[in-house]
């Protein structure tokens, strides 16, 4: 079996044991393999293994008894039947969702569920969380996801009404977003690196380094980490990344990153609050000039229609208008006391 799922395998057969040959988390599958038309990137945006997903859209077709994709080593293409459960899963997937969050909302007494990616600081969460409940003595409940992509899927699929994530670290698809924090980025760097000790640098300062390098979705959050976002190329004025960078391909974690800083063999920009998130006593955090800003966005469903969610993003965005001090922290209660 190759990237694609393909084989010599043939039409499935119906499983005459299966009462119910369709369940929601088959069909979140299925839909987004029919999205991306690559296995291995849809199971990248599921957050699971290519050979598990295969296996799921396997099952789904045998107990449908269709076949739901053309597959070859190069391309995945959806067959007729594959095209029908597309238009009318689609429509059963949002109906779900929204059935989910309506059902929720009514067991809930109007608490808005926020979920945060474990890179935001959990005192502006507290801060918005203190901010909105004092203003409309909703409750705030707060989850820690383990990454952009699991936070972002649980607002997608109901199970979170609104995140806060790092630009750039989640998929966007069927979201909305706005910012609520803006910040300088900094460049980690060994505190032995000749440049430890200056106060501010300029990109070019940086040539001849080694930065993080990543494929897939995970390509945009590399990008960032190493200045090669659209907006920082902008910025110095110019249209494509420079060919001289060196990029390292093994790495996938900041803690792992982080740690080859440490070790003098790559470095990576952040904005100011993730750094003090990570901070480590080998690493010096010195401010760059001409990268984009680090951002921290409000994130919902672009399906909902809650004034409970709209209430909670007005909170969010007030607090970054009225923005105060240097580093964009909004001017929300960064140590909340308890009532």
């Amino acid at each position: 079996m190759d990237d694609n799922g393909s084989s010599d395998w043939k039409a499935p057969l119906s499983d005459p044991k299966s009462n119910d040959p369709l369940q929601s988390r088959q069909l979140s599958y299925f839909l987004a393999v029919a999205d991306e038309l690559h296995f291995g990137k849809a199971a990248e945006r599921l957050g699971i293994g290519k050979p598990p997903l295969s296996r799921a859209i396997r099952r789904l077709e045998a107990d449908l008894g269709v076949v739901l994709f053309e597959r070859t080593s190069r391309t995945v293409k959806l067959t007729p039947a594959g095209e029908t459960l597309l238009k009318r899963g689609r429509a059963a997937a949002d109906a779900l969702a929204d059935a989910a969050n309506e059902t929720r909302e009514a067991a809930s007494a109007e608490a808005i569920r926020l979920v945060i990616g474990t890179h935001i600081d959990a005192d502006l969460a507290r801060g918005l969380q203190a901010r909105h409940e004092r203003r409309t003595g909703t409750p705030v409940l707060v989850e820690v996801a383990a990454d952009g992509s699991h936070a972002s899927a649980m607002v997608r699929e109901g199970n979170a009404d609104v995140a806060i994530l790092l630009e750039h670290f989640f998929q966007p698809d069927g979201l909305d977003w706005e910012p609520i924090l803006e910040e300088q980025r900094v460049v980690a760097l060994p505190t032995s690196h000749p440049l430890a000790e200056r106060s501010e640098l300029r990109f070019r300062d940086l040539e001849g380094e080694t930065f993080p390098f990543g494929e897939g979705h995970y390509g945009r959050v590399f990008r960032f980490l190493a200045a090669q976002d659209t907006e920082s190329l902008s910025l110095r004025g110019v249209t494509e990344p420079d060919p001289r960078l060196r990029y390292d391909s093994s790495l996938q974690t900041v803690p792992q990153i982080l740690g080859r800083v440490e070790f003098g063999q790559l470095i990576i920009f952040m904005g100011t609050s993730m750094a003090n998130r990570w901070n480590r006593a080998g690493i010096s955090y010195i401010p760059v000039s001409d990268i984009s800003p680090g951002r921290a966005m409000i994130v919902w469903s672009d399906r909902t229609r809650s004034q409970r969610v709209g209430s909670f993003v007005l909170t969010a965005t007030e607090a970054f208008d009225e923005c105060r001090d240097d580093q964009g922290v909004p001017a929300v209660d960064r140590d909340p006391q308890p009532a």
